[in-house]
């Protein structure tokens, strides 16, 4: 029961969160909002407001803001209304689509902000203190005692930063240059693979440690981590359009609850770094160009912009219900997934 509680209070923050972003930039142009909705599926709990219902559905796994007009069809009684959805111009119609993710993102960045303050920020340099036997750093030449400093280009400065690099490139020829003495050497190894198929070098440092910084000092931590587990998100993607990883690697609301119930068991910022890390994760897949998402939404406005009128509404609902008939089997064979894990 405890499991369920936690696992609730988590999607419905998300959600709730996501949901409250399209529905204050709806009301910020001028759009009337209809239904605000937590949660898909038969209603739990309902209130009429003044011109907005606002609801609680039985399945916690997404959320809706129904907005006037918004897939009405030319010509029908409605389509004069200024507060219709579709009567507003197309950068307000993108603020509205995109303020979810922004709200998805803001509050990512504001629980790491949270958790910078109160346990610290981890850091470290990137001093090698040992290499492991037959490892990739080994063959490359690595060395007790070197600092990397740069890696393709690029200045390492903390251990997030070189972990971040190493796992999301696997099987791949990286340029490192290490401050050896007096010297800058560069080195070229090929990044091995390591557990869960990500990326492994072999190299052993003195690990992390936590700081604790002041309150820009947690706000600069905060969006690096975001972009930091953007990295991670879009290597991933990558892993999986190339079949370097297959479609069991992710988990979908059977598997995320079980992660769940094993987080909050280590403590609540272990529970609020994995809340960030979804809002974040939510707001980024949000952003997909696929159909019944709202990345795909803002193709069709951007086409529209474009082209100075609408893609035909017919052809608009044909390919979203597509994109929902692609996703709604992908979330089947991910929960199969995912129960078969279980029972392994």
């Amino acid at each position: 029961m405890q499991t369920f509680i936690v696992s609730l209070l988590v999607f419905g923050v998300i959600i709730a969160v996501h949901e409250f972003g399209h529905f204050a930039a709806a009301k910020m142009v001028g759009i009337k909002v209809d239904e605000f909705s937590i949660g898909m599926g038969p209603k739990v709990f309902s209130k009429q407001g003044e011109e907005t219902l606002y609801s609680l559905r039985g399945i916690p796994i997404g959320g809706y803001v129904k907005m006037e007009g918004e897939y009405y069809e030319e010509g029908s009684p409605e389509s004069n209304n200024p507060s219709n959805f579709n009567n507003k111009t197309v950068l307000q119609r993108i603020f509205v689509v995109i303020a979810g993710v922004i709200m998805n993102f803001i509050l990512a960045v504001s629980l790491f902000t949270i958790i910078g303050l109160s346990s610290g920020v981890p850091a470290g340099d990137t001093l090698i203190t040992q290499i492991v036997e037959n490892s990739p750093a080994e063959a490359a030449g690595f060395m007790p005692g070197d600092v990397i400093v740069e890696i393709n280009g690029k200045k390492v400065t903390n251990r997030n930063e070189l972990d971040t690099v190493i796992k999301t490139n696997p099987n791949k020829e990286i340029e490192f240059k290490v401050q050896r003495g007096s010297e800058v050497v560069s080195l070229y190894p090929v990044i091995g693979e390591g557990e869960e198929k990500l990326g492994f070098l072999g190299i052993v440092g003195e690990g992390y440690k936590m700081e604790k910084p002041g309150f820009f000092g947690a706000v600069k931590y905060a969006f690096s981590e975001t972009t930091r587990l953007m990295v991670f998100i879009i290597a991933s993607l990558k892993f999986l359009f190339s079949g370097h990883i297959g479609i069991e690697s992710f988990s979908g609301p059977v598997g995320i609850i079980q992660v769940i119930d094993e987080t909050a068991k280590v403590g609540l910022m272990p529970l609020l770094y994995l809340t960030a890390f979804m809002s974040a994760n939510i707001g980024f897949v949000n952003l997909l160009p696929i159909p019944g998402l709202d990345g795909s939404k803002i193709i069709f406005l951007l086409y529209e912009g474009l082209r100075g009128k609408p893609l035909d509404r017919k052809k608009e609902g044909i390919i979203t219900m597509i994109g929902f008939a692609f996703l709604f089997g992908l979330f089947i064979l991910i929960t199969y997934n995912d129960i078969a894990k279980f029972f392994n």
